[in-house]
């Protein structure tokens, strides 16, 4: 797992942006850019509007990609689009990035996607 290094970057208001409370979360998932290009990334948050992650990519805010997330317990694939609206530099070649979904997560998926 990464080292928690955005938490001094975080603002209250970057904080109330997602309206769903986050949840831990861990493990690889991925998301396909703009440009088509497969990133891996790990979980670092999840709620039902969104998903915080580390990457040694960074993303452009402000653009749509798809993003794929673990799912556990015998659930199908969970994939859905998503919107960066952030993605910050935390240390060199490390950026926290945070995803709002198209659609919110519901219960079955949610619980799916924890560890």
């Amino acid at each position: 797992m990464l080292p928690e290094l955005v938490s001094t970057l975080e603002t209250p208001e970057s904080l109330e942006r997602r309206h769903a409370s986050r949840n831990n979360a861990e493990g690889p998932a991925k998301f396909i850019d703009r440009f088509g290009r497969a990133i891996v990334v790990e979980l670092v948050d999840l709620s039902e509007d969104g998903v915080g992650v580390w990457s040694s990519e960074p993303a452009e805010c402000g653009s749509l990609v798809t993003i794929a997330l673990p799912a556990r317990r015998s659930y199908k694939r969970i994939q859905l689009s998503a919107k960066v609206v952030e993605c910050l530099v935390t240390a060199p070649g490390l950026w926290r990035i945070g995803f709002l979904f198209d659609r919110r997560l519901d219960a079955l998926e949610l619980a799916a996607a924890l560890p």
